[in-house]
């Protein structure tokens, strides 16, 4: 390929060098002759925008609202008359809107205005309001009693020799020494509450910055033992990590078993 050389006219510059004046930017504040309204050439604004906006000329701009994300699944409820979403209702026959009427004045009174006298309306939706909160209410009541059902009901659990037995939920904490005097915390009755025992363990060496492990008990429970007495540090940490009732919680001290929070 040939070599372009470049052009040897040019004249260098200097300081006394006149560069051309670019023309500036139209100012789109200006509502002089060249904005002419909006509709002048080279101007990409339609002409009714200025004529809204008062017709000086400024833009406006409208930032659109921002919806909350929808929640899925999605529940989508249908008119038992003719079967499309209540906010179609209204695009059936005469006749058939007639029949969808009576259930969109209790259902979904916001859609049909025109039923309601004045005031009626507003009385409706405030009363469909607190009907609405009450019935949350209820869940949230029947959800905690459900959690606290599963929490004080007996569970199945293994035994030695591979039986079965039911047993109530609760967190039993004893001491216990091994050789050379060395005094060990031994915790059962996690696994009920459905604590992973490797987390727990885990938990209790960064809390107590002592060792904790897993072990299997005389009678084939799972438990965990820590070093040291940590009895009552214990029952707080799994009050307050772990959420487990206060008293389902128990300490055996002196051969007797006494709930850890009295």
């Amino acid at each position: 390929m040939a070599a372009v050389s470049a052009p040897t006219d040019v004249p260098a510059a200097t300081e006394d060098t006149a560069w051309p004046t670019l023309p500036s930017a139209p100012d789109a504040t200006a509502g002089g002759a060249d904005g002419g309204g909006g509709g002048g050439e080279g101007d990409d604004t339609p002409a009714g925008d200025d004529a809204e906006s008062g017709g000086s000329g400024t833009a406006t701009t409208t930032t659109p609202a921002t919806n909350a994300p929808p929640s899925y699944p999605l529940v989508v409820e249908y008119c038992p008359m003719c079967g499309l979403p209540p906010e179609f209702c209204r695009y059936n026959t005469n006749s058939v809107f007639a029949k969808c009427k009576p259930w969109l004045r209790e259902a979904h009174p916001a859609l049909v205005p025109e039923l309601f006298e004045e005031g009626e309306l507003e009385a409706k939706l405030a009363a469909m309001a607190v009907d609405a909160e009450a019935a949350a209410a209820s869940a949230n009541r029947a959800a905690d009693a459900a959690v606290a059902s599963s929490l004080t009901g007996p569970k199945l659990v293994k035994r030695a020799g591979g039986r079965s037995a039911r047993v109530n939920p609760e967190i039993v904490i004893h001491t216990d020494q091994r050789k050379g005097r060395k005094q060990v915390t031994i915790v059962m009755g996690l696994d009920l509450f459905d604590i992973k025992l490797a987390d727990a363990a885990r938990a209790c060496k960064k809390a107590f910055a002592s060792g904790a492990t897993v072990a299997k008990s005389a009678d084939n429970r799972d438990t965990v033992e820590i070093q040291g007495t940590r009895a009552h540090e214990f029952a707080e940490l799994v009050r307050e990590k772990y959420k487990v009732p206060s008293e389902l919680i128990f300490i055996v001290e002196a051969k007797s078993k006494k709930r850890a929070f009295p």
